[in-house]
């Protein structure tokens, strides 16, 4: 199979499921869909990011090598909502490795933060924080304030995550 070509045929669900697909278990070949993931053209990296998540959801060790690049992807200025999301969307569910949890807080942290992000973002953001307060519960403080602050003019969908986080925070 073309990669790019299938890549670059469709934007969708189905396609980007057939992508995982074709994956399967075969790091060669998630590698090269990471490439297009943190390449230069924006489309291809939204459509590929799709892919990756099912892909990586499904088996989350062909993500470890490359948790690095999503971190860079989220720290980019002109970076597309849609990879935004699909990369933080990511990060709640595959293992995140001790070296990396500072980086990984500080940038989710700024998500949350930032009002000029899609709620999308900011929810998957706290998810991510949560995790990280697991491992080192005196960040909770933090996160939870955070959270609070925005609590009053959120979306039904951001008070929905935001109090459900904040549950999860309360009991560590």
């Amino acid at each position: 199979m073309n990669l790019q070509e299938e890549i670059q045929r469709e934007h969708s669900r189905k396609q980007s499921i057939h992508i995982a697909e074709w994956i399967g278990d075969r790091q060669e070949q998630f590698h090269q869909l990471m490439e297009f993931v943190v390449g230069e053209s924006e489309e291809e990296a939204r459509r590929a990011a799709w892919a990756m998540n099912y892909a990586a959801e499904a088996r989350p060790h062909l993500i470890e090598p490359h948790i690095e690049s999503l971190i860079e992807i989220l720290t980019r200025l002109e970076c597309h909502p849609g990879l935004r999301r699909n990369t933080v969307r990511l990060l709640q569910f595959v293992p995140l490795p001790d070296d990396l949890l500072a980086r990984i807080f500080d940038v989710c942290f700024l998500l949350l933060n930032d009002p000029n992000e899609t709620v999308a973002v900011q929810a998957c953001s706290m998810t991510v924080l949560s995790r990280i307060c697991q491992k080192h519960p005196q960040l909770a403080g933090e996160v939870a304030l955070a959270i609070e602050q925005q609590m009053p003019h959120g979306t039904a969908a951001f008070r929905s995550r935001g109090q459900r986080t904040l549950r999860e925070l309360d009991r560590l």
